[in-house]
């Protein structure tokens, strides 16, 4: 059970203001605690946003030709799989692209293949 003095202490943090200098606007701490909750979640829901590859591709990691492991919807298969984006040579002599698996281990290696058409990825956090 709290104390009289714990409770006092809780009610005076919960309306302390803050003023925004040079516009009049004040917030109390359970107004910023608030705000940092919905930055927080909606930060956290961009993350985990499933992309649309066609749209967005992982970016590649600095000075390598593959991406970071991420998580992808492969067209044909139930799970989600663990995948990176590769760049690879193709016949004319430019680059292209391929997904890569990693069969399940968010550390490992992928083994590349043309022939997984993803339809959706999100990073892996």
């Amino acid at each position: 059970m709290k104390t009289a003095e714990e409770k006092a202490k809780k009610y005076a943090d919960s309306i302390i203001q803050v003023v925004v200098p040079g516009t009049g606007v004040t917030f109390t701490v359970d107004d910023l605690n608030e705000f940092a909750q919905r930055d927080y979640l909606a930060g956290y829901n961009e993350a985990i946003r499933w992309r649309d590859p066609k749209e967005e591709l992982p970016e590649l990691l600095p000075n390598r030709d593959y991406s970071n492991n991420v998580l992808a919807k492969v067209e044909g298969y139930t799970e989600t799989q663990v995948m990176c984006l590769l760049f690879v040579p193709d016949d004319e002599g430019g680059w292209g692209y391929v997904w890569g698996n990693c069969y399940g281990d968010i550390n490992g290696e992928a083994e590349w293949d043309d022939d997984y058409e993803v339809i959706g990825w999100r990073p892996i956090e």
